[in-house]
């Protein structure tokens, strides 16, 4: 499959020195600004169109709302655009290099590992991904109005953790503000289905509080180690979110019961009941959460260390750049991994749903995350268990049950008196 660019290619002030990623429409190329101009060496990732898109004037429309709406975000918690142009027709935009792994690479992981992240990793996380969201949000024009940006995509593959203890919202592709160039059509949904609010499910109207029930369905998995849905049809999880019907991630899992509160109220089918902002639900988290407060950056990044350190020595030896490594950072990540994570109890485990790459979107593993377990090593697998039957439908298997024993001593009793006839 030949790539939009080519290793060595000059794009203006940038050159491509790397392959990253081949997505569905898009690719992902490892640059760095060229010697002479500012900032000269400095890494960045370069998305570039797939070639088959290019001349697709909706996709080339969503493609340039990307570009000049998220550079204008400029928050820790939110990756920066830097640039965006045209080389020979091919459009691309240029974005900071994370050295990191996604959520859903990080949580991988610690399954393999028979871990999970405490609630209080959990809760810093998912409160500076909500403070980059709420950022994003907060984005207004040069009137002053606000432009009403909702980022439709959050999800455990578009928050990235960095290798220097941050998490980052990435991938605003799909971002829905005013004045976008391209347009949704009613009804027409974007994003993944299992971490959409009932909204979106039904191509209404949206607001930032769409992103909130997002990040809610992020936070929920995060602290249960396993997918909100399980193995339910795109069919239920639309009637299930749209009916309020999901269980508290305390049901299966050890959660704070004020944690418990927080994730569920963002999580409520009307709108109207959710938080109003990201920075009231980050708010909320806090208070029910304290400890999350001194997660700081130096435990998140020893934790990042800790369990993808290796994955993370493999990409730099592989790039042709000077990254960071375990023996560089010279840091013990034993004792972060131990305060930050926790075991999986057996319960926990017992009712996981899905294979270890669940998190991941599609079969091919980014190499910004993790790559999965060697062919040679069959994951375990937890069956799901059963869910219980409902008390009416028992009832009348009870009520079946004692009707098919009758029927059958009413025959054997049948049986004999004609044997004792003859």
């Amino acid at each position: 499959m030949s790539l939009t660019f080519s290793i060595g290619d000059e794009l203006g002030d940038y050159e491509i020195v790397a392959e990253l990623d081949v997505g569905g429409m898009a690719e992902l190329f490892l640059g760095r600004v060229r010697a002479g101009t500012k900032n000269a060496g400095r890494p960045v990732a370069i998305k570039a169109i797939r070639p088959e898109y290019s001349t697709d004037p909706s996709f080339l429309a969503m493609f340039r709302d990307e570009a000049r709406i998220v550079s204008r975000i400029d928050h820790p918690h939110v990756v920066r655009v830097l640039d965006w142009g045209r080389h020979e027709r091919k459009h691309f935009l240029v974005m900071e290099y994370l050295h990191g792994v996604s959520l859903s690479g990080l949580l991988r992981r610690l399954y393999e590992m028979g871990r999970t992240l405490t609630p209080a990793a959990a809760a810093a996380l998912a409160v500076q991904a909500a403070r980059g969201m709420h950022a994003a949000h907060e984005l207004r024009g040069s009137d002053g109005e606000l432009l009403q940006v909702i980022h439709r995509d959050i999800s455990p593959q578009n928050i990235m953790v960095t290798s220097s203890g941050e998490a980052k919202v990435i991938d605003f592709g799909i971002v829905k503000a005013l004045g976008r160039s391209a347009r949704t059509s009613l009804g027409q949904i974007k994003g993944k289905i299992r971490y959409m609010s009932p909204e979106q499910m039904s191509g209404a109207y949206l607001d930032r509080r769409a992103d909130i029930f997002a990040l809610g369905v992020v936070l929920w998995e995060t602290l249960a180690t396993r997918r909100l849905y399980g193995e339910a049809t795109d069919a239920e999880v639309i009637t299930r979110a749209a009916r309020g019907e999901l269980p508290p991630p305390g049901s299966v899992a050890d959660v704070p019961f004020a944690l418990d509160r927080v994730v569920m109220k963002a999580l409520r089918a009307d709108p109207a009941d959710r938080f109003r902002t990201a920075e009231d639900f980050a708010a909320a988290i806090l208070e029910a959460e304290p400890a999350a407060r001194e997660v700081d950056a130096a435990s998140l990044r020893s934790l990042a260390w800790g369990v993808v350190g290796a994955d993370l020595d493999k990409l730099a030896a592989r790039l042709p750049i000077d990254l960071p490594t375990r023996e560089t950072v010279g840091r013990d990540s034993s004792t972060a991994v131990r305060s930050l994570t926790r075991m999986l109890d057996a319960e926990v485990e017992a009712t996981a749903v899905g294979t270890l790459e669940d998190y991941v979107e599609d079969k091919r593993v980014s190499p910004l995350a993790p790559p999965p377990a060697p062919a040679d090593v069959a994951p375990i697998v937890p069956i799901p268990a059963p869910p219980a039957a409902p008390k009416s439908r028992r009832w009348v298997s009870i009520v079946q049950g004692i009707v098919f024993v009758a029927v059958l001593v009413a025959a054997a009793y049948a049986a004999y008196a004609i044997t004792r006839s003859l």
